[in-house]
């Protein structure tokens, strides 16, 4: 007698799970073995590396003097103190600056062992350059000269390069020769004397070389007949100064006496000839401004 269909089923299940089961196994088995062969690996992974030990970094003093005491000492462009000073550096090359009494030096220093004295001598002034307001009254028998302008100087510690923009004017002449214009001024001073009152700068001698191009672009002249010309004029000049001049750190008052001889056409005017002042003398006077 045959037995009902469904009454095989869980037999047939059975194996059929077991087979499953022996063919599932090895792949299992297989991803179990690579999970746990890749945590050491990932452990390793994250575990933190050792540090390599900071190379010693070897110190050194310094002694810093300079000719001015009480100077302000700065190495490396940090102030560390007045002269003399000790500061403690890395072993090396360091630059060392100085300042006193107006005045700047410079020098790089190499550290090679524990301790080095080093003098830095001063080589410049502190504030070198010099813009100015620029003003002069002269006079040659009965003409008046005047000018005015802006000057631009640099200063070193016993010389001075400086160029001036002049406006000038001249008038009064008995030919009633008037002309105005502009003057480019380049000089050349000599400061021998430098003296320190406190927190100003006394140079009470300046001698100065002066070289001028003028040329004027207002000229005219009145004639005895009545009549009017105008014309225009070119000139150069050299000359010589005397100075002083009263200065702190950032503002200065120089008063000076100049004279300048001037090479220039004549000028024809009708049956007249003219020829404008060949020499001028007078009073300087500048205030500056430094930086």
């Amino acid at each position: 007698m045959k037995k009902p269909f469904g009454s095989r089923m869980p037999a047939d299940l059975g194996t059929a799970f077991l087979v499953l089961g022996l063919l599932l196994l090895p792949a299992t088995a297989g991803a179990q073995g690579i999970a746990e062969g890749a945590a050491p690996d990932a452990a390793a992974d994250t575990a933190p590396a050792a540090e390599a030990p900071a190379p010693e970094v070897r110190m050194g003093t310094l002694l810093i003097r300079a000719e001015i005491p009480e100077a302000e000492v700065f190495v490396n462009g940090e102030r560390v103190g007045r002269t003399p000073v000790e500061v403690t550096v890395p072993l090396g090359e360091h630059r060392i600056e100085v300042r006193g009494d107006g005045l700047r030096g410079e020098r790089v220093v190499s550290l090679r062992s524990s301790r080095r004295e080093v003098s830095v001598p001063f080589g410049s002034l502190a504030y070198p350059i010099g813009i100015g307001v620029d003003g002069a009254l002269g006079f040659r028998g009965d003409s008046a000269l005047t000018h005015y302008g802006l000057s631009l100087s640099y200063h070193l510690l016993q010389q001075e390069l400086g160029v001036v923009i002049d406006r000038f004017s001249i008038q009064g002449d008995p030919n009633d020769l008037q002309f105005r214009g502009w003057m480019a001024r380049f000089e050349y001073t000599w400061v021998p004397w430098r003296n320190r009152a406190g927190n100003v700068f006394v140079e009470p001698l300046k001698p100065r070389a002066r070289l001028n191009v003028a040329r004027s672009t207002e000229l005219s002249v009145s004639l005895p007949g009545g009549t009017r010309a105008e014309d225009t004029i070119a000139a150069l000049g050299a000359g010589l100064a005397l100075g002083a001049e009263v200065r702190g750190d950032h503002f200065g008052i120089e008063p000076s006496l100049y004279y300048d001889v001037y090479f220039q056409r004549s000028l024809t005017v009708g049956p007249t000839q003219l020829r404008p002042p060949l020499d001028n003398g007078g009073l300087n006077l500048r205030a500056k401004v430094y930086f």
